[in-house]
């Protein structure tokens, strides 16, 4: 139950992304502002204007206090800040593309100015010029920082010292995924970038309450470059937003939601399912991977975007039993977890303590789960512990099980499901938002 407003802490979120923005990290920022109220914190979320177009956001330096849009919908607080170009922003997108550029990047660095881009420049200088005339007003008890990117960090750090305002730090991702890889060979330029982003992560780290992140070995991670507190709090789902259905599939209906990653082996699944194609004369099944299209904008960076998915699938399954879809409305795509009679979900092996924010919405839609290959870390652990499906190393164990699973389909209409409420609710946002809250300095 809501504590009373009059002896509720105010707790400032810094967050890049919320939604209109549609993306998997609006929702962290936005479960905690959706439950914080619930365990005595009145939540005020500072981000950008998403509802507009990027060119649409800019006004002059002198409107922008007219230009700043704030709500409250009884949940939260919510502050919308325009744009204004520096000069120091202006210089930089003319010169980031050339040589001068790279030197630049070098020295942005070397300055702690890890998001090296003009782009997120300007939204770094702009939440903070917000930030010194706000906390001038506005008394807060405790300042929250979301990464990424990284200007939300430095920011609530700066800011945490500069009006004396306990802060924390949450991440949702190490620097770049790339750092927790098995047989990491940095070359020489991300052996400098690591030790610089170590060095500044450290840093901001170093005077904050505690910092939480996602998973365990990535917390272990960073335990390596600072020995100040950290707790895991997992990425998780909305019970609100899965109403269950009765199914009226008439094809046994298997889906995978989100986007495909270079690193992730399909292989073991598809093979496993061609197999199973051989085993019937017409099955009546599908398979759908909604959103799977993606193009990568950098690459840079370990998380690249499978290029062309549906060549890789086409090695294997013809196109009367699997379905590319594009990318829909979050909404839409969670009543078709809802609605798939087993959700298919290719982990990260090579990447230890990667969960993928997708796995806890299978999670809340309360379907069986196959996982393949099994990454022999949390994943396996997290499907183990819930009861919620199998995973598997072997393209014939994944042949029958799909064999199994369809079966009972043909049989009841539905597959048998076993999933633990316990422990499937542990990864609600309002529980780990709980877990979150019980670190706060009273």
């Amino acid at each position: 139950m809501d504590k009373g407003s009059a002896n509720m802490k105010k707790i400032l979120i810094l967050s890049y992304h919320f939604p209109p923005m549609n993306v998997i990290a609006s929702q962290r920022a936005l479960g905690y502002a959706n439950h914080f109220k619930k365990f005595g914190f009145e939540p005020t979320v500072v981000t950008f204007q998403w509802e507009k177009e990027f060119s649409e956001q800019f006004c002059e330096k002198n409107n922008f206090d007219e230009r700043t849009e704030k709500e409250n919908n009884g949940l939260y607080n919510l502050v919308k800040l325009p744009l204004f170009r520096s000069k120091r922003v202006k210089t930089l997108s003319i010169i980031e593309k050339s040589f001068f550029g790279r030197i630049g990047v070098l020295i942005s660095w070397l300055f702690g100015e890890l998001d090296t881009s003009a782009h997120l420049l300007n939204y770094k200088i702009v939440e903070k010029y917000f930030l010194k005339g706000h906390l001038k007003d506005h008394k807060y008890d405790y300042i929250l920082g979301v990464f990424s990117p990284h200007f939300n960090l430095s920011n609530a750090a700066w800011a945490g010292k500069k009006y004396n305002i306990p802060y924390t730090l949450d991440f949702r991702d190490l620097w770049d995924n790339r750092i927790i890889r098995t047989n990491y060979n940095p070359n020489l330029t991300e052996k400098i970038q690591d030790k610089i982003y170590g060095y500044y992560w450290k840093r901001w780290i170093r005077k904050s309450n505690f910092y939480s992140i996602t998973s365990q070995p990535w917390l272990e991670k960073l335990e390596t470059i600072s020995d100040c507190k950290g707790i895991v709090v997992t990425n998780g789902f909305e019970n609100e937003e899965f109403v269950k259905a009765p199914k009226k599939n008439e094809k046994f209906t298997i889906v995978h939601n989100g986007s495909l990653y270079e690193h992730q082996n399909l292989d073991i699944f598809l093979k496993g399912y061609a197999l199973f194609l051989k085993e019937y004369d017409s099955p009546k099944i599908i398979l759908e991977f909604i959103g799977a299209n993606r193009t990568n904008k950098s690459n840079n960076s370990y998380n690249r975007f499978l290029k062309e998915p549906e060549k890789i699938i086409r090695r294997y399954i013809q196109s009367e039993f699997c379905q590319l879809i594009a990318r829909m409305d979050r909404l839409d795509s969670l009543k078709k977890l809802q609605s798939a009679d087993l959700l298919y979900f290719p982990t990260f092996p090579s990447a230890p303590g990667t969960y993928a924010g997708k796995i806890f919405e299978y999670l809340g839609s309360r379907n069986n789960i196959i996982a393949v290959p099994k990454d022999n870390g949390v994943v396996d652990e997290i499907i183990y512990l819930t009861k919620t499906g199998e995973s598997f190393d072997d393209e014939f164990l994944v042949y029958e099980y799909l064999k199994q699973k369809y079966e009972e389909w043909l049989l009841k209409g539905v597959c048998d499901y076993n999933g633990l409420e316990y422990e499937i609710n542990k990864y609600t946002r309002k529980n780990q938002t709980e877990k979150l809250v019980k670190n706060l300095d009273y």
